[in-house]
Order: C-alpha cells, then sequence, then structure tokens
C-alpha cells in the first residue's frame, strides 16, 4: 500500500470512528455541538411538568454545560441553574436543586446561579437553602467551608454575590432584603477565632 492510500486509509478509519461519537452528542444534547437541550427548553417553557420528567428521563443533564444561543461564540455557556435564574419559576428551581444542580457551577464570566439570581430573593433562599442541606451530609467543618466557598467566588470581573447585591440596591434603588440575607449568612459561616479568656 502506498503512502497517499495509507493516508487516505487513515482518515476514513478516523472519520468512521467519529462519527457516532458526534451522532451521540448531538442526540444527547451534551456538548459543544448541542445548542438548545430538552432541558433548558423545558425551562424557558416554565413548564414544571417537563422539568421534572426531563430530570427523571435524562438526570445527566443536570450539571451539563450548553451553549447560549444568545450568543454567537462556542465560549458562552450556562448551566439549566444559570438559566432557570432570577426569571423562572421558583418551584422549577427548587426541582434543579433537588436532583443535584451545582450551585457552584457557572457560566462563561465565571458567575454562578447564586450570582445570576441576586435579585431574585425567593431564588437566592432557594440556592442557599439546598446548599446547607447538601454539604451538611458531609459535615459541619465542610459545611462550613463550602458555604464560604459559595459566597466568597467570583466572577471573571473580580464581583462576587455581595458587591452584586449591593450594586443592585445602589444603581437600581432595589430593596436591600436580598444583600441582609447575604450577610446574615456570610455572619453564619464565617470563621470565627477561639476567645482567650485573662485569670483574674
Amino acid at each position: 500500500m502506498n503512502y497517499e492510500l495509507q493516508k487516505t486509509y487513515v482518515f476514513s478509519v478516523l472519520v468512521l470512528l467519529l462519527i457516532p461519537s458526534l451522532s451521540l452528542a448531538m442526540d444527547n444534547d451534551i456538548g459543544y455541538f448541542s445548542n438548545k437541550s430538552v432541558l433548558i427548553e423545558a425551562i424557558d417553557e416554565n413548564d414544571e411538568a417537563k422539568v421534572q420528567k426531563t430530570l427523571q428521563e435524562r438526570p445527566n443533564l443536570i450539571n451539563e454545560s450548553f451553549r447560549n444561543e444568545s450568543c454567537y461564540t462556542l465560549v458562552c455557556r450556562q448551566t439549566p441553574l444559570d438559566r432557570a435564574t432570577p426569571f423562572g419559576k421558583l418551584t422549577i428551581v427548587q426541582l434543579l436543586m433537588a436532583a443535584g444542580a451545582d450551585p457552584l457551577g457557572h457560566d462563561q464570566n465565571m458567575s454562578t446561579p447564586l450570582m445570576n439570581a441576586v435579585s431574585n430573593i425567593e431564588h437566592v433562599q432557594c440556592i442557599i437553602q439546598g446548599a446547607e442541606q447538601r454539604s451538611l451530609s458531609m459535615g459541619r467543618s465542610f459545611q462550613r467551608l463550602y458555604m464560604n466557598t459559595l459566597l466568597h467566588a467570583k466572577n471573571k470581573y473580580g464581583e462576587n454575590v455581595f458587591s452584586i447585591a449591593e450594586r443592585d440596591v445602589r444603581s437600581f434603588n432595589r430593596d436591600s432584603q436580598i444583600l441582609e440575607y447575604l450577610k446574615a449568612k456570610q455572619n453564619e459561616y464565617s470563621w470565627s477565632l477561639p476567645t482567650t479568656y485573662k485569670q483574674n
């Protein structure tokens, strides 16, 4: 077999090996080949029953990163929980959290779902309460570490959930209820140093 035939043969084999993988990715709405998954569609439609059914049938989609079709580059990514906040139904956010949605998942700007939810007190509380319950199963120390990581995570602009909430209060005259709630959680999970008592 001459060199040119060998190259053609190798190329053909590679194509045959790749086609099933590409088809699977497109069929399962996963990876960079997907545009809008069935789960994202259900979230966009605010269809609670469809979201629940999709999560039952295809639980692998819960933390998959999908291309945001409103963006024209492949780097614009978001998770289902990103998509549901802050405008989706609270029940859908609850379903996603119960199904194992990662509160530390992020979009292309490194913004977490908690940052995206910061204008919706119910969504903020749902994400934090879900994160608390899930992390507690690993013990109190892990929960404290996890919650501090969630509350102090920064996006690529150097913002965390507190600075975003403060900006919303200052720039859009929004109620400070969300900021106060976040600060209360910060105080609850802050690392306190042991107190040294002096002997009289």
